[in-house]
């Protein structure tokens, strides 16, 4: 029996159409969970993404140092340093920052910040901010996506971490007002460092023992003999040319200072050659010698070893610093 062309067509019209329709169903199949997994992938990411930062505000005052108003941007360190001034008093705030913290890692993370504002402070009265004070500008604060948290306590950070695994949790947030920062400055400002000033905390001791010998230049009666004694605890910790002339001078003027009575036969040669009115022979017929704070010819020798030993220590203490990794 002849078939018709037309029935041929239509017979192969239906199966190619079959065909088509298989194929669509199976395409749509595959990019439909080609769509599915490009989206969990992509919500993936967005999480690991999430912005997970920790932020510290700080506020200094009693700033020696005349700083123009500005903002100073440390982004190596992740910190900020602005300046202000309202009537006669200044202001400085610190503002530090940790990126990608994860909520348990906020109270190791917190620390590290707590210091570099320690750190910063010390580099801040090494460099003639001495009588710097400072304190906290609020709370810490972390940002979990679009969420906000103060973190006063260990018991807030446990419950940021409970939030985060889908727990209930009590959350109490807190701002504390923020402290006025007065700054004394000369007429001259200066701009802000281009790299955030600090010091590692190995060096504190150092910066202390420097700040109690400049505190003694704010007083009308002379401390030259307690600063020196006070720059020779870093030369005999930091100098590793003991010999030299000049070290030993100075540590002969140390003694003649420590001492109510000297009797070190080095040490009364030198003074017969420095300060001759301080030697006089006892009873016994031997050379004895005594510092009298009260006299000017003994206060301007004790002056003058008094601020060899001050350049000398503060550089010592300098050079540690820069090889700390520290920056003034």
């Amino acid at each position: 029996m002849e078939q018709h062309p037309v029935t041929d067509f239509l017979g192969l019209f239906v199966i190619v159409f079959s065909s088509m329709s298989f194929l669509y169903r199976w395409l749509s199949t595959e990019l439909y969970i080609i769509a599915i997994l490009l989206i969990y992938t992509f919500k993936m990411c967005n999480e690991n993404k999430l912005m997970k930062k920790l932020e510290l505000k700080y506020e200094f005052r009693n700033i020696a140092m005349f700083y123009k108003e500005e903002l100073a941007i440390w982004e190596n360190s992740k910190a900020e340093f602005r300046t202000e001034k309202k009537n006669t008093e200044y202001f400085g705030h610190l503002k530090l920052w940790e990126n990608d913290v994860e909520p348990d890692e906020i109270k190791n993370e917190w620390d590290k910040l707590e210091k570099l504002v320690e750190s910063f402070a010390l580099a801040m009265k090494f460099i003639g901010n001495r009588k710097i004070s400072y304190k906290k500008e609020g709370e810490l604060i972390y940002y979990l996506g679009d969420d906000e948290y103060t973190i006063c306590n260990d018991l807030d950070i446990t419950n940021i971490v409970k939030r985060t695994k889908g727990e209930e949790f009590n959350y109490i947030n807190v701002t504390l007002p923020a402290i006025r920062a007065e700054l004394k400055g000369g007429p001259s400002p200066i701009s802000l460092p281009e790299q955030m000033p600090h010091i590692p905390l190995n060096s504190k001791r150092y910066v202390i023992t420097i700040v109690q010998a400049e505190e003694l230049d704010d007083y009308q009666e002379h401390y030259e003999d307690e600063q020196l004694k006070r720059w020779f605890l870093i030369l005999e910790e930091l100098e590793n040319n003991t010999n030299g002339i000049d070290y030993k001078n100075i540590k002969h003027v140390r003694n003649f200072v420590s001492h109510p009575m000297c009797y070190d036969s080095n040490l009364i040669n030198f003074l017969k050659n420095e300060l001759p009115q301080s030697v006089y022979t006892n009873n016994a017929g031997k050379d004895e010698a005594q510092f009298k704070r009260e006299e000017p010819s003994h206060i301007a020798f004790v002056s003058k070893y008094q601020n060899k030993a001050r350049c000398w220590a503060k550089k010592l203490v300098e050079d540690k610093i820069k090889k700390s990794g520290g920056s003034i």
